[in-house]
């Protein structure tokens, strides 16, 4: 297991390396953004970002609670034909699951390997995310499915 989390740290800071080196000279030359896709060229090759987020706000909350809510994130890069990301479970009073993932993309398909911390056990697990126009459906054999919407990354 540790071999997995440390070969996924290793991986995604090679790649958050190069995007910081890329995403200076995106900014000063890009125009507004008015889709969820933002494109930044490196080397030849397109990188794209994808965000996705469903928000399930409390039904009848107590006093004091009206703000409450609970969270599903996934921010996706894919550089290629090579993927990573994060895929979080935020819910407002209990435990979260936090983990970020590393894969390959073919015809909107991704299989990837997520390494995830949640109730203060790592875990690793095969998921597939298959990218639709407005969300994106994360699939695994241990967590079941779930349709995420997709929004405006920032």
């Amino acid at each position: 297991m540790k071999i997995y989390v440390l070969l996924l740290m290793t991986v995604l800071v090679m790649f958050g390396c190069n995007d910081a080196k890329s995403s200076g000279s995106d900014k000063q030359s890009s125009p507004a953004k008015t889709d969820s896709l933002a494109r930044v060229t490196d080397s030849g090759v397109t990188t794209e970002k994808l965000c996705f987020e469903n928000v399930h706000p409390y039904k009848n909350p107590p006093p004091g609670y009206e703000q409450a809510a609970d969270y599903d994130q996934l921010k996706i890069t894919i550089k290629g034909k090579k993927v990573f990301g994060i895929w979080n479970w935020l819910p407002y009073e209990k435990d979260s699951r936090k983990g970020s993932f590393v894969g390959t993309i073919e015809n909107n398909r991704i299989t990837a390997t997520y390494v995830y911390v949640q109730e203060e056990i790592y875990e690793g697990i095969e998921i597939e995310i298959l990218l639709m126009k407005d969300y994106a459906r994360v699939s695994s054999k241990e967590l079941g499915t779930l349709d995420i919407a997709k929004k405006e990354c920032r």
